[in-house]
């Protein structure tokens, strides 16, 4: 039995039993771990508080080679106030949690991802409120995509192969952008339209971590093509469908 502390962020809580909880945490130095808080399910109880959604934590656990970790004790760092008092950036934040729990689903990625998926999910919520939430959350999904397993190549035409620095045309079929010469020899009724530059603004976001971007600013046209693109590329090649985003969508926020 290994014991070792960690930055860690709670995804997801579940109940184990009457007093106990089993959480997914995504810890910095060990990626996705699922662990078992004894006691946090009493509302007096020392790990009551930090095993809640969405709180930041420096955790002492141990390591088990059955793939559950024991939560030893929880020092909470932030609870995000400042999202908690907004319902939008509440929700958007809840679709963060939705996201990484789906990454967990990938078996082989779980105590195997990088410190950056760390710091990336930190920069996210830390600038939730000074940019725009929709844009952040974009910009979050495109850089996790490779760890859910898929990834757009905004680099190179998705049919031919070709180098491609810019493009009009998405091919969800294909599963990216289109050269001039694909998009003229193929019939493709499901790709989509782009707005100029649009192309390169996703190539950008790809390539740059969240914590380096600064503050861009994009029009609303733009930002919801962009959404539009990788939700529809999500739900085709991961089958990934995020309920927040829908309820999002659906009140129209």
């Amino acid at each position: 039995m290994e014991f070792v502390s960690d930055d860690a962020l709670v995804i997801r809580t579940q109940p184990y039993g009457e007093n106990h909880r089993l959480v997914l945490l995504l810890t910095k130095q060990w990626g996705l771990l699922r662990a078992l808080a004894y006691g946090a399910q009493k509302q007096h109880g020392p790990l009551y508080g930090a095993t809640q959604t969405l709180v930041l934590s420096k955790v002492l656990m141990s390591l088990n080679s059955n793939g559950l970790s024991d939560i030893k004790q929880m020092e909470i760092q932030t609870s995000f106030p400042l999202i908690r008092q907004d319902p939008l950036l509440l929700l958007y934040a809840t679709a963060v949690n939705e996201l990484l729990w789906r990454l967990g689903q990938v078996e082989q990625q779980q105590q195997s991802l990088p410190p950056s998926v760390f710091f990336e999910v930190l920069a996210c919520l830390n600038k939730l409120g000074q940019v725009s939430p929709g844009l952040l959350f974009t910009h979050l999904e495109l850089r996790l995509l490779p760890f859910i397993g898929v990834m757009i190549d905004t680099t190179h035409c998705a049919e031919c192969g070709a180098p491609l620095r810019d493009t009009t045309r998405f091919s969800l079929a294909k599963g990216g952008g289109l050269c001039e010469t694909c998009q003229s020899g193929r019939d493709d009724s499901h790709a989509i339209l782009l707005l100029p530059s649009t192309w390169r603004l996703l190539g950008k976001l790809v390539a740059t971590p969240l914590h380096k971007l600064g503050h861009v600013k994009v029009s609303e046209r733009y930002e919801r093509q962009l959404a539009l693109i990788i939700r529809l590329y999500l739900a085709e090649y991961a089958g990934v469908t995020l309920r927040s985003l829908q309820v999002i969508e659906s009140e129209n926020l």
